[in-house]
């Protein structure tokens, strides 16, 4: 039986469109309370002292009278304002509003949160925008050429002895900063080629991996790739 004869494996690495970019600075802190002295209240139970028994006599003794203890009094304003809590009360009412209807108070300032001078970094760039790009366009180049080479090695390699039809097939793949793979799919809207070719080309993209790390200058955690790889049998 005649195998097969790999004529033309055009591994046309193509960029497209592909995942969409989350940026690191959409991420929004959630605000906090300002933080407050907290104030403990001690609850103190009494008890009555105990009497011993009295005998009866011609004339009744006055018994001792426990002592009253004194009311609780709460502090001054001035001492509530230095612990940083505000005296108890009425909530504020809104301006215009019913004096009769009070409404519950909105929530009390917050603390701005820091942020550095620098902008933030994208979670994840397109190896398109990289390319158009003037500055990290030079960068990327070689390295979007080197990750294209050693996955036109792996599938010249096995294709040799491997029959799996003709058409495309459409990779959609994320790799880390450190060149590992972290996810790899494809397009079906983009691909011509069978269920095998398919199944093929994830295979060859998965033995390729680890592929070497970003270039020094890609300040980035990840980059998405969109390469087409066709198939031909004569």
């Amino acid at each position: 039986m005649r195998s097969p004869l790999f004529t033309a494996l055009a591994a046309s690495l193509a960029l497209h469109a592909a995942a969409g970019g989350a940026y690191l600075g959409s991420f929004l802190p959630s605000l906090t309370a300002p933080e407050e002295e907290p104030i403990t209240i001690s609850y103190v139970r009494y008890s009555p002292e105990r009497r011993t028994p009295v005998r009866r006599q011609r004339q009744i003794e006055q018994l001792p009278i426990a002592p009253v203890p004194k009311p609780f009094t709460a502090p001054n304003k001035a001492k509530i304002e230095k612990i940083g809590v505000r005296p108890l009360g009425l909530n504020p009412v809104k301006a215009g509003s019913d004096p009769m209807n009070p409404v519950k108070a909105g929530p009390g300032p917050v603390r701005p949160i820091k942020r550095g001078s620098d902008p933030a970094v994208p979670l994840i760039r397109e190896s398109r925008e990289l390319l158009a790009d003037p500055v990290e366009g030079r960068l990327f180049t070689n390295y979007f050429g080197a990750v294209k080479d050693k996955i036109h090695q792996t599938v010249r390699r096995k294709y040799g002895y491997r029959s799996v039809g003709r058409g495309s097939v459409a990779l959609l793949f994320i790799l880390r900063s450190d060149g590992a793979l972290e996810s790899a799919e494809v397009v079906r809207a983009y691909s011509s080629a069978g269920q095998t070719a398919r199944e093929f080309a994830l295979e060859c993209l998965r033995q390729a991996d680890p592929f070497p790390p970003f270039p020094q200058g890609i300040e980035l955690k990840k980059i998405s790739f969109n390469v087409t790889i066709l198939f031909e049998e004569v």
